[in-house]
């Protein structure tokens, strides 16, 4: 192993090992007409991995073939009329699989940029719909087509959204509306010089209750397949009792809607210790048991990724603090190195894997993590 990874020779962790593991693929794994599945359900396998989250792409870019709204099917199934989704779930039977909706809609804001949200300077987000799109608009009524769709088709394990969320683009015309309708306010709060206070309680609350509907019509669409909903929540890396409330993200709210989130746990991003997840794992089993998933991201700020030696430190806190539910996010990111770390930490009995595992590391994600 490189000198990030540690020692070469496997050895059996004495620490408690998650009760799930899992490993994140993304659009650029799944729409991948190359992708060859039964060498990715043995390398999870090798690292004893109990399963795979599987991005079915975004509301606007899907990864499989949809005769409700063929135009937002991606190019490569317009192209080649497959099912990627099915090709990997055919590949990975056996595992216990999460399919995940991303709620980014860039796509969809190019042809109909009233759906955008819209900054207090009146800038629209080229990603992030308003809340108005989400809560009670057409799009949002998409997505929740989208998964019960996906529940219908697939019947995985779980589904998932991410990121379903506000930046602080949601002060259009159309979320003030919305926002007076549903808070009694006659507009949103201001401070003393008569700007918008973008920092206001009253905004985050209205936030939050507005993902806290959208999730619970997903999760009352699919119920009927009996797949329960996950959702994506960002961390504070300031208070980890705090939760992400001006991103629409209330913990406990959200929770109300789904049946667990799935905590980004992006240390690298969030320019903290590795050590960090173990504070944030007491945090939430203290207030929440075991409705929560960490998401080791390896994503780092500028082009660089997060070492096997941060990647290993990162899980070996969350598991010593008791986490019972891990995922490493994304596998394109992953190289050899990293895939040791994941057997170092979670195999048991000791492995040996083979080398020149398919698939080198990719950077040509769509849209990158927060």
């Amino acid at each position: 192993m490189g000198t990030d990874g540690g020692q070469r020779g496997v050895q059996r962790s004495a620490m408690p090992v998650p009760r799930e593991r899992t490993v994140a693929f993304g659009f650029e794994d799944v729409a991948d007409e190359r992708a060859d599945w039964h060498s990715v359900r043995t390398r999870l396998e090798e690292v004893n991995a109990t399963g795979a989250t599987i991005s079915v792409g975004r509301g606007d870019w899907l990864a499989f073939p949809f005769d409700a709204a063929p135009e937002w099917e991606s190019s490569v199934v317009a192209r080649t009329g497959r099912d990627f989704v099915r090709e990997a779930l055919a590949g990975l039977d056996g595992l216990a699989i999460t399919l995940v909706v991303d709620a980014l809609a860039p796509r969809a804001i190019e042809r109909d940029p009233a759906i955008a949200g819209r900054t207090i300077d009146g800038e629209s987000s080229t990603d992030f719909l308003a809340v108005s799109a989400l809560d009670g608009g057409h799009f949002g009524a998409h997505l929740v087509d989208i998964c019960r769709e996906v529940a219908r088709r697939y019947r995985p394990e779980r589904i998932s959204l991410t990121e379903l969320m506000f930046d602080d683009a949601t002060f259009g015309t159309e979320d003030l509306s919305h926002f007076t309708e549903h808070t009694g306010r006659p507009g949103f709060p201001t401070r003393e010089n008569e700007e918008i206070d973008v920092h206001h309680s009253a905004i985050h609350r209205w936030r939050a209750e507005s993902l806290a509907r959208v999730m619970r019509r997903i999760s009352e669409r699919v119920a009927e397949f009996d797949v329960p909903v996950e959702m994506d929540v960002r961390v504070n890396w300031e208070d980890p009792d705090g939760d992400r409330p001006d991103s629409g993200h209330d913990y406990g709210l959200l929770l109300g809607s789904v049946d667990r989130i799935a905590v980004w746990n992006y240390f690298a991003l969030g320019n903290r210790d590795p050590s960090y997840g173990a504070v944030l794992v007491a945090s939430l089993r203290r207030r929440f048991g075991d409705r929560t998933v960490m998401s080791t991201g390896l994503w780092s700020r500028g082009a660089a990724v997060v070492s096997p030696r941060d990647l290993s430190a990162g899980l070996r806190a969350v598991a010593a603090a008791g986490a019972h539910a891990v995922s490493v996010i994304p596998a394109s990111m992953m190289d050899e190195d990293h895939w040791e770390v994941l057997a170092e930490i979670w195999a048991e009995p000791p492995v040996t894997r083979p080398t020149g595992f398919p698939g080198e590391r990719r950077t040509d994600q769509e849209g990158a993590r927060r």
